[in-house]
């Protein structure tokens, strides 16, 4: 890589290089003009399962070199610059920092009618689990029927999974609703997770459906019930806010630094934000807007109009401009 970075360079001298991986220290051998993103650096917040300290030592030590050898540092979020960041690199290349916060993502048009696209969900689920050993079970499940909760989400401590799968046992056996969860993240990699599914029954009413094709992810969103965001933490505004408001689905979602960062406080004032560190301000949240659907994704459609008037091309000049 290092062999790379050189030849890269002398193939396309006077070039500006922008550099999406903080952690490729090769990166700081490019010639030219360096824009280095950090979207983040979890690990100084939160512990990471299946990483060594040596590893994140190493990774650690990557980006400061990167750092160091950049002419402009962009994040995302000024969370990051000032919780993960601060104190990692020297004065001079703390100055390089700018924050260039996201524009939202909109799904494009979904050119199927609601009752075919609902139909096509269920077959395509079917077909999904049909070629899963471990899910089998849900291979002639009628899920076009089914009423659910969808988390789209990788598995990860910051991600607040087993929080919410407490809340969702809560909501299922207490409120007795008749609803299930879907989460795209594997929770069967995740022991404590596991074991909290089969010991409370769960095995069957939380459906890992993972490895999605972009259509079908993109059905799973528009026919949800709710969409809850329940993370401690994101690097930056999560994309699946606008993403699922645009398909007329409301969300359900913590009250960070990245939606801070991004709404007004009256924007967050409403009842579907929640504290993603109390169990019963999720449960009354979710519980909320399920019984609220319209009035709460009315709501949102008018946040996400005014968040749109940020568009890319504004990020790509923040990032880029000098």
């Amino acid at each position: 890589f290092d062999r790379l970075a050189l030849k890269a360079s002398e193939s396309f001298p006077e070039t500006s290089w922008t550099v999406a991986n903080p952690g490729w220290k090769n990166a700081s051998l490019l010639q030219g003009r360096k824009i280095v993103t950090i979207p983040d650096l979890v690990y100084r917040e939160f512990q990471l399962d299946g990483f060594s300290e040596q590893e994140i030592q190493t990774h650690t030590k990557a980006v400061r070199e990167v750092a160091t050898a950049a002419d402009k540092i962009i994040c995302f979020s000024s969370h990051v610059v000032h919780q993960q960041i601060a104190g990692l690199l020297a004065d001079r290349d703390s100055k390089k920092i700018r924050v260039v916060p996201h524009a939202p993502i909109l799904p494009d048009s979904f050119a199927d009618s609601e009752n075919d696209s609902r139909a096509q969900l269920g077959n395509e689920l079917r077909q999904l689990f049909s070629s899963e050993q471990m899910h089998r079970h849900y291979c002639d499940f009628p899920f076009e029927r089914m009423r659910y909760i969808l988390v789209s989400s990788q598995v990860r401590p910051n991600k607040n999974y087993k929080r919410l799968l407490k809340v969702f046992d809560t909501i299922l056996r207490r409120h007795r609703r008749n609803i299930k969860l879907v989460v795209t993240g594997d929770l069967n990699s995740n022991e404590d997770l596991l074991l909290f599914l089969q010991e409370r029954g769960l095995v069957f009413d939380v459906i890992q459906a993972r490895n999605l094709r972009e259509e079908l992810h993109l059905r799973l969103i528009r026919h949800a019930e709710v969409i809850v965001i329940p993370t401690l933490f994101e690097g930056g505004m999560p994309f699946e806010f606008a993403e699922a408001v645009g398909m007329g689905t409301p969300c359900a979602f913590s009250r960070i630094p990245a939606f801070t960062e991004s709404l007004t406080e009256q924007e967050l004032a409403g009842p579907e934000v929640f504290n993603p560190r109390e169990s019963h301000s999720i449960e009354q949240t979710i519980l909320h807007v399920l019984d609220h659907r319209e009035e709460v994704l009315k709501r949102q459609q008018i946040v996400v109009e005014r968040l749109s008037q940020r568009t890319w091309t504004n990020v790509a000049e923040e990032s880029l401009g000098y």
